[in-house]
């Protein structure tokens, strides 16, 4: 898992030990700064991330049942806080951010699949939405925060993409081939 803070010069690199390691890389010299940050027991397999560079955190989510999160501050590179999901939500396999509306989205490789909104603001799991059966495994995201649209790139055989509406705009056309046909909301 990767996020990059290109104003503040850093990407931050999570690896798929047990504990999970944080890599802070210069991006100048592509060097790595000091030593991993190594998570505590227990907390696995960092295989999502996403960067609030304005608010000095990376998050990054981990692949366990249930999953957690855990946010890390950049000023001193620390592991700042976890955050464990509900049962049920499991595998954080994919994450996306709109850092302008104040929310993560950490997406599920459950069956079915499920969106975590995550508050930033006092790092609180907000709300979560479960997808239809069938959409399994979500393990790529994609946000649109101009429209308030994110897409989970799902698991599956042939592949799919679910458009989910994380918050309300001005109303859309849109082509929803090979999109599922009904937008959920978040």
């Amino acid at each position: 898992s990767a996020a990059i803070d290109t104003a503040g010069g850093f990407a931050y690199f999570g690896d798929d030990a047990s504990p999970a390691e944080i890599y802070k890389i210069q991006l100048s010299d592509f060097t790595v700064v000091g030593s991993a940050l190594v998570l505590n027991t227990g907390e696995n397999n960092a295989v999502s991330a996403v960067m609030d560079a304005t608010g000095g955190f990376a998050y990054f989510g981990l692949n366990l049942s249930p999953a957690k999160i855990v946010r890390i501050k950049l000023s001193d590179f620390t592991r700042d806080a976890v955050l464990t999901l509900n049962t049920g939500e499991n595998f954080a396999r994919a994450a996306v951010i709109d850092t302008g509306s104040g929310f993560a989205y950490f997406m599920m490789a459950s069956t079915p699949a499920i969106v975590v909104e995550v508050k930033l603001s006092d790092f609180t799991r907000n709300s979560a939405l479960t997808l239809d059966t069938g959409e399994n495994s979500a393990l790529g995201g994609a946000i649109d925060t101009t429209n308030g649209m994110l897409y989970a790139g799902l698991g599956l055989s042939p592949s799919r993409v679910v458009k989910v509406q994380y918050k309300v705009v001005a109303a859309q056309v849109c082509d929803r081939k090979n999109i599922r046909s009904s937008i959920r909301t978040l």
